[in-house]
């Protein structure tokens, strides 16, 4: 697990929601997606994707919006950084709440 997955799941668990990091996906083509994180209650209907790079997922960008994911590049957290949940929070808010059958959390107001 690297330092973005890491603090991925960290927010997740301070935050109360899921998050699976790794994540592999299974397009229509058959080809595989692992991507560093998805957030299935963020950002759209399945969830939020994140990856490290746009050319991860450049190729399969438009079939995952097509299949309900969203997703967002975020860059791996410096070597001396330290993990502070309310960047996350920011960033979650700003993906939105995506899990239409479940009360948002307080912290997504």
């Amino acid at each position: 697990m690297n330092k973005l997955q890491e603090f991925l799941r960290r927010a997740g668990t301070d935050l109360g929601i899921q998050v699976i990091a790794p994540f592999e996906l299974t397009l229509e083509n058959g080809k595989k997606l692992l991507v560093e994180a998805l957030l299935p209650e963020l950002g759209a209907s399945k969830g939020m994707i994140v990856v490290g790079t746009y050319d991860d997922l450049r190729e399969s960008s438009d079939e995952l919006v097509r299949l309900g994911y969203g997703y967002s590049v975020l860059d791996e957290p410096l070597q001396n950084e330290d993990f502070d949940v309310e960047t996350y929070v920011e960033l979650f808010r700003d993906w939105g709440w995506g899990a239409e059958n479940e009360r948002r959390p307080d912290w997504m107001e």
